[in-house]
């Protein structure tokens, strides 16, 4: 899976956004590009992120988390994520990643693969800089979206 820095930004700005929560947005294919879609920063509910992901279409690449850790645990896809990944599996065969960035003092994230033994560690990144250069009122998820409609989840702002 490859994604623009446009893309990445996008993630990072989502994160950095709701760093002392948990967020969750996905990667799909879409004519012939990889988009970064921010989609919540709120608990995540199976119901509502399948509605999601049929108002994005295109073909799903796979996930992005902001991971709130303690100590020095590391960061990894959470257990519903891993639930999710194993529902798409057994109804196609494509690959599935998960970057998990972890919401500290410095932006860094981890790739995952996932397959059907799990997730599999891929890479691992420092991004140069720290949470504040990044931090941006101008990036909406689809939460921001319900509470304000003229919100627009889509970000076309950071195109």
């Amino acid at each position: 899976m490859e994604v623009e820095e446009a893309g990445g930004r996008r993630m990072l700005l989502h994160c950095a956004k709701h760093s002392a929560r948990e967020v969750t947005g996905v990667f799909v294919r879409l004519r012939e590009r990889t988009h970064v879609v921010p989609l919540f920063h709120s608990r995540v509910m199976a119901p509502l992120l399948e509605v999601a992901l049929q108002l994005i279409g295109g073909e799903l690449q796979g996930f992005y988390q902001g991971c709130i850790k303690s100590g020095d645990e590391v960061v990894r896809p959470a257990k519903w994520l891993e639930s999710f990944c194993q529902k798409v599996l057994e109804t196609s065969k494509q690959r599935l990643y998960v970057v998990c960035v972890d919401s500290e003092s410095t932006p860094y994230f981890r790739t995952y693969r996932w397959d059907s033994g799990g997730f599999r560690l891929c890479t691992e990144v420092q991004v140069q800089g720290s949470w504040e250069t990044l931090e941006s009122k101008e990036v909406w998820d689809l939460d921001d979206h319900f509470e304000d409609c003229s919100k627009d989840w889509s970000n076309p702002q950071l195109d």
